[in-house]
């Protein structure tokens, strides 16, 4: 006969004793043949394990959507080549979240560059499912670079020196303020708002 679609069914039995009693048992019953949907996503896809207080760790959270229970799960974090550096599993629901403070197994650094987090899970019906999320330690702090068109300026002539242009230069993408402070230390002018410099 047909596979009967996903959905949850009763399965009914009748039996027909010799002395023409009758007795019926009934239990529920779910096709599932969709695999589950799983979710991984990081608080700080970038982070910096460097000891400074800020982006030094990453916490991943898991999410499970599926019409049975887990039965089993496993995650495991992966080198850019893709050797397992860290991994865990377990029976049942998976914890919600884990934080990588971008350590090995040693408790050594891990060194700067790519990563990902591969999450598996098996429900109860035998349906397995797996997913990737990529994550990455980036160190090096950005090169952060400032120019002015000349060293010295006439704002009040009327050549081409009474105006000057400042210019800021990064290596990667970084959100900056911009201030201009006279030789004491004295705050000029200050950039409003942060600005994304590309």
């Amino acid at each position: 006969g047909n596979v009967l679609p996903d959905g949850s069914y009763m399965v009914v039995l009748k039996a027909t004793f010799q002395n023409s009693n009758v007795e019926t048992s009934r239990t529920p019953l779910v096709i599932d043949t969709t695999p589950p949907t799983l979710g991984v996503s990081f608080t700080n896809p970038y982070f910096s394990p460097n000891g400074d207080g800020i982006k030094d760790s990453s916490t991943a959270s898991f999410s499970v959507s599926g019409s049975v229970p887990v039965e089993s799960w496993k995650m495991a974090l992966l080198s850019g080549s893709g050797s397992i550096l860290a991994e865990n599993q377990g029976a049942g629901d998976p914890p919600q979240s884990l934080t990588w403070d971008g350590k090995d197994r040693s408790g050594n650094p891990a060194p700067q560059g790519e990563y990902k987090v591969r999450f598996a899970v098996t429900m109860e019906d035998g349906i397995s499912s797996e997913t990737t999320a990529p994550l990455k330690i980036d160190t090096p702090p950005p090169k952060v670079e400032v120019t002015a068109s000349t060293p010295i300026f006439t704002p009040n002539s009327n050549d081409s020196k009474n105006t000057e242009v400042i210019s800021f230069t990064s290596n990667e993408p970084v959100t900056w303020e911009g201030s201009l402070a006279d030789a004491h230390g004295q705050q000029l002018l200050m950039t409003t708002q942060p600005m994304s410099l590309q």
